[in-house]
């Protein structure tokens, strides 16, 4: 097993989002769906990284500022048509279109007195959205997206994951959500963590979502028909809810969660194969990764053989293989 560690200096910082941007740029060159990424909050008052776009398009990578009036707190998911221009994005609270204003229909995501509590800064839950094209759908798309629910005064819990649809054919290209809300699982669900590949027959799409402190994932079709419920898949260890993320290999080949507890009890890389077919996890791996500065995300390099984890102090990098 290959581990490395750099340590928390300007250049690892450097190094880092080198490497984000560099294993982007080879993972896109196929589709541009995801040809511009926005960041950061509170635009409206110039913080160094409200308003901050990584533009794809451009070789190298442009890095751009603009004045938006959605903040990003931590839910952050947007899309790009084919040839690479932005069509939608949301922050879990509401959808915006490309013009910054909120799509038509767009307002009242995710309804909860949570979701009321962060209207202004938008959602805290990372992979708490996600976006991807209708297949066979010219200009439609599917949002996947979950909030909290109070179970106490200090808790909370997930207990249901939504879609949305959109069609960006409406309103002259600004789009219309033309349904919203709809229910597709009620069960307790982990904090965000929802992931998406690609099936095998390259049109369609499988969306895992972990059950709450469980080995149980829910699996979802999205296919020319819509958005099927596939059932459940049960494999690995249970996992408390936790910090983490859980990412797809650009083949689609191999699954990873990586779920950080706490100090004490450390963080864990859970690792499948994935059959792009069924729709099934196989072959369980489990390593531990113990990082004093509490890892939060990882994701593999081109060819899926080296899996990379991130905390705020360290990039860490495992062989996985083939």
């Amino acid at each position: 097993m290959v581990y490395w560690v750099f340590s928390n200096t300007n250049k690892m910082k450097k190094l880092i989002i080198l490497f984000i941007v560099t294993l982007c740029t080879q993972l896109l060159i196929a589709q541009k769906y995801d040809y511009q990424w926005l960041f950061g909050k509170d635009s409206d008052v110039g913080l160094p990284f409200g308003g901050t776009v990584f533009d794809f398009n451009e070789n190298p990578v442009d890095m751009l500022y603009e004045y938006r009036d959605m903040n990003l707190e931590t839910t952050n998911a947007s899309i790009c048509d084919k040839e690479g221009n932005l069509q939608f994005y949301t922050n879990g609270v509401y959808i915006a279109n490309s013009i910054h204003e909120p799509m038509e229909n767009g307002e009242g995501l995710n309804p909860s007195q949570f979701t009321t509590d962060w209207s202004n800064s938008g959602l805290p839950i990372a992979q708490g959205a996600l976006i991807l094209p209708f297949p066979d759908h010219e200009k439609e798309y599917f949002l996947f997206h979950q909030t909290h629910e109070y179970e106490s005064t200090y808790a909370v819990i997930t207990p249901r994951l939504f879609y949305s649809h959109i069609d960006m054919n409406q309103n002259d290209g600004l789009g219309e959500v033309i349904l919203k809300n709809e229910v597709i699982i009620e069960d307790t669900l982990n904090r965000g963590k929802i992931t998406a590949t690609q099936h095998a027959n390259g049109r369609d799409w499988w969306v895992l979502a972990w059950k709450f402190n469980s080995n149980i994932y829910h699996r979802f079709l999205v296919s020319p028909l819509g958005v099927v419920d596939a059932g459940v898949d049960t494999l690995g260890v249970s996992r408390p809810n936790s910090l983490g993320q859980s990412v797809f290999s650009p083949d689609g080949s191999k699954y990873v969660r990586y779920t950080s507890v706490s100090f004490e009890e450390g963080q864990f890389i859970d690792i499948y194969d994935f059959d792009r077919c069924t729709g099934l996890l196989e072959n369980h791996l489990e390593l531990s990764h113990n990082d004093s500065a509490a890892g939060r995300g990882g994701d593999f390099t081109q060819f899926s053989i080296f899996v990379y984890f991130f905390s705020f102090k360290s990039l860490s990098v495992r062989f996985i293989g083939r």
